[in-house]
């Protein structure tokens, strides 16, 4: 089975408290006193807090164009905008609050996830390793950090900051997610199963732990086990695409065919350029002898991700079996061009 990692990538958080930078009731900015900047502003995380973003960014845009040097203003306005994908609004007023308060260590940290969404790694890992000098004791910098790691493969690296941020915060649940994701990655299977069980003894509400759960029992050959993960991590959201595919593997890998192809159908409804699940129904169909429907599926599965090499390698195998040699080749050469160690008989 294909391993599947969800790294789980909570908002940033916002700012509570009215720090040093802020106000005072003291200044007067025009006909508006600091006072009503601030008023603004704890509205506006009130607001946000309950689940009202458009409302609290409108609260947060206030207390900014009163008190223009309120820094925590541009910080939280920058976090509702996260919140809400604008991501490069979300940058633009992260870079506000660094320039009105150098040493704000959650605008450095914010502007890196920030970065990192946009794929500017570079970029991103520096913001994450400012926000780390100026407050290593703050959970958020290791973590996002250690996603940040997980994103380039380093593996090792991301456990090291996951675990710091554990350290930190030890009842922060999708640290401990992720550092499964991360152990998976580095084969230590058993404390990936330590790090997803506590992930999902702080939050039994992570409907991706018990996802990443039934993955790893997958992969341990623990199929029974494995559809029990994922099917709670459907009830707990039914509209999670990858759960649907990763319990048709499971079904698949116990020859339950139709009942793996009904999940596949239901994640390509979820999402419809689900390539992965397009290339696991087909071979569903292959194991059925639906040769014609194997085809169309795995060609859809290319179409959509032109990288995926198995799925070139297994329309190959359902082309030869429709007696259409050519094809078979060309599918097979693909495969191998792409970096997957094809049987030198299948390319004569």
């Amino acid at each position: 089975m294909k391993k599947r990692y969800v790294i789980f990538l909570p908002v940033i958080l916002l700012l509570v408290n009215i720090a040093s930078g802020s106000p005072s009731d003291t200044i007067r900015i025009g006909n508006h006193s600091a006072l009503e900047a601030e008023r603004h502003f704890n509205e506006g995380i009130k607001l946000f807090n309950q689940n009202q973003p458009t409302l609290a960014l409108e609260q947060f845009t206030k207390a900014a164009n009163i008190y223009p040097e309120y820094a925590q203003a541009f910080y939280n306005r920058g976090v509702v905008k996260q919140s809400q994908f604008d991501f490069e609004e979300a940058f633009a007023d992260f870079n506000k609050a660094i320039e009105l308060m150098p040493g704000m260590a959650l605008a450095y940290i914010a502007r890196g996830q920030v970065l990192e969404v946009l794929g500017k790694r570079e970029e991103a890992m520096k913001s994450f390793d400012e926000g780390i000098r100026l407050d290593n004791t703050h959970y958020l910098g290791w973590y996002y950090r250690g996603i940040a790691w997980f994103n380039q493969a380093d593996y090792a690296r991301a456990y090291q900051d996951l675990s710091q941020a554990i350290e930190l915060k030890p009842n922060f649940a999708p640290a401990w997610n992720d550092r499964g994701s991360a152990n998976q990655q580095l084969d230590k299977m058993a404390d990936a199963l330590t790090d997803f069980q506590q992930a999902l003894l702080l939050d039994p509400s992570m409907y991706f732990s018990f996802d990443n759960m039934g993955c790893l029992r997958n992969e341990m050959g623990q199929y029974h086990d494995a559809l029990e993960y994922f099917t709670t991590a459907i009830r707990l959201q039914p509209s999670y695409a990858n759960a649907y595919n990763n319990r048709g593997i499971a079904r698949f890998n116990l020859g339950q065919y139709r009942e793996a192809i009904s999940d596949y159908n239901k994640a390509i409804e979820l999402n419809p350029v689900f390539a992965e699940a397009f290339s696991n129904r087909g071979n569903a169909k292959f194991k059925l002898n639906d040769l014609q429907g194997a085809l169309a599926d795995l060609t859809q599965a290319v179409t959509l991700n032109p990288g995926n090499a198995k799925a070139y390698q297994n329309r190959g195998i359902v082309r030869e079996m429709m007696r259409d040699p050519e094809g078979a080749r060309q599918d097979w050469e693909e495969a191998s061009r792409l970096g997957l160690r094809i049987s030198e008989s299948f390319l004569k």
